[in-house]
């Protein structure tokens, strides 16, 4: 049985009556089949609607072939508190909803009542504001990928709708902000204009003599939205009636995505949202930078430029400082051994390499944090491989590491684990140099 799709012609509808022709359970609560659906199945794109049926919420809906199967989270007629677990309900409906049969059908009562017996008829109410922002951004998706079809003959190739995200993908290689701004404009002067949008069914002679941006697959049965001497496209979805009521649309951003590019973009309540979300965050920076809203991308950068001389300057200072403990470090002996508490891993490998670069030296140095590890670094003038050192290392850490023949390092994940692999490093060099321990 093919129900009546009342979406197809009244979106706008939010209540309406319509009578229960199957009942089955199923795990997340029953599958409900109605006479006339008002809900919309998540097809094409578009996400379901959401709402309740009698006193059961809607969970989900679905289209299974020519039908639209709502899933609800209990009996509708079981009435309140009668969750799709527990076995409540009374007479024929319960029985009917438990074995999983279809109202009318002749188990339910074909042979004892002498005839077809009706489901009951259920008052349904979807769910307003998703059904309408779903109305909103498909609509608005019509217009802009209108507009990227007439001014950079890019064709859509994909759309993804979701409660948060409005996406479509389009057969072009890169698009530039010049791009945008200019399919923004055509796209949003289309919803200033307030142009009608409809639905109609056209015949297959009729269908062939439309201007449609993209062929449908089949040419029976077909329902094109169209866009008032703008767009003609085949589509199942739900869109409201004039393009005034899309708002604003307003592309977000865009990525390469393959061969082609996605782009994200919001319609009218998310626009605004978006806007306001935005504008809380420059108006902050405007006050955290002490500038007026159109200084925040040269104070910005000016910060930037500063920040860059000041890394600059840091680095040169710490190289000198490192030089100055390398050469304090060096004196102590041919063998230099020391655990640092916390030494951020750059710092520990050039100060192994600027020990090193005395000559005759042997650097063994260890940090316990940020991370544990452990350097090893010799001169050249040294016939010692640094990767046998750190073996030794890793074997006290108990984790990884490598390297060259002149510098390796080993980390862990034991902290304290470190003092003792540096120990165990120095007494191992002295040995391979013939040094006393």
């Amino acid at each position: 049985m093919s129900e009546e799709r009342i979406y197809y012609d009244q979106p706008y509808l939010t209540e309406f009556e319509a009578r229960v022709v199957a009942c089955d359970r199923c795990p997340e609560g029953y599958r409900i089949k109605l006479d006339r659906c008002a809900f919309y199945p998540a097809s094409g794109g578009q996400p379901n609607d959401l709402g309740v049926i009698g006193e059961a919420r809607v969970l989900d809906v679905v289209g299974e072939g020519d039908d639209v199967v709502c899933i609800v989270d209990r009996e509708p007629g079981g009435g309140a508190g009668t969750p799709a677990g527990d076995h409540a309900g009374s007479g024929a409906q319960a029985g009917v909803a438990q074995a999983g049969v279809a109202y009318g059908g002749a188990a339910h009562g074909g042979a004892a009542h002498g005839g077809v017996a009706p489901g009951p008829v259920m008052k349904c109410r979807i769910d307003w504001d998703r059904r309408f922002d779903f109305m909103q951004q498909h609509t608005g998706q019509h217009i802009l990928s209108a507009s990227f079809e007439k001014l950079l003959d890019a064709e859509t190739v994909g759309f993804h709708l979701t409660e948060h995200n409005l996406t479509v993908d389009l057969d072009i290689p890169a698009l530039s902000r010049e791009d945008t701004t200019r399919v923004e404009a055509m796209s949003n002067s289309i919803v200033f204009e307030d142009r009608p949008v409809a639905p109609v069914y056209p015949t297959r002679d009729e269908l062939a003599k439309l201007p449609l941006r993209k062929p449908p697959a089949r040419t029976e049965g077909i329902r094109v939205i169209v866009v008032k001497d703008f767009d003609h496209s085949p589509c199942g979805g739900t869109h409201v009636s004039m393009t005034g009521q899309v708002g604003i649309i307003k592309v977000l951003g865009w990525e390469k995505v393959r061969a082609g590019t996605r782009v994200a973009f919001a319609c009218g309540s998310r626009a605004v949202a978006d806007y306001g979300v935005k504008n809380d965050i420059v108006a902050r920076l405007s006050s955290v930078l002490s500038v007026s809203v159109l200084e925040i991308e040269a104070a910005a950068r000016r910060l930037t430029d500063q920040n860059a001389q000041y890394f600059k300057r840091i680095e040169a200072m710490t190289k000198e400082l490192l030089a100055h403990e390398a050469a304090a470090l060096a004196s102590a002996g041919t063998v230099v051994a020391k655990h640092f508490e916390t030494r951020d891993l750059g710092e520990l490998r050039m100060l192994a390499g600027l020990i090193a670069a005395a000559g005759g030296k042997v650097a063994v140095l260890g940090s316990s944090g940020p991370s544990p590890h452990v350097i090893v670094a010799r001169s050249d003038d040294l016939d010692l491989d640094a990767r046998k050192l750190i073996e030794v290392a890793k074997a006290v850490l108990g984790g990884r590491g490598g390297g060259s023949p002149k510098q390796a390092q080993a980390g862990g994940q034991d902290s304290s684990a470190v003092g003792p692999a540096v120990e165990a490093v120095r007494q191992e060099a002295l040995k391979a140099l013939g040094l006393e321990a």
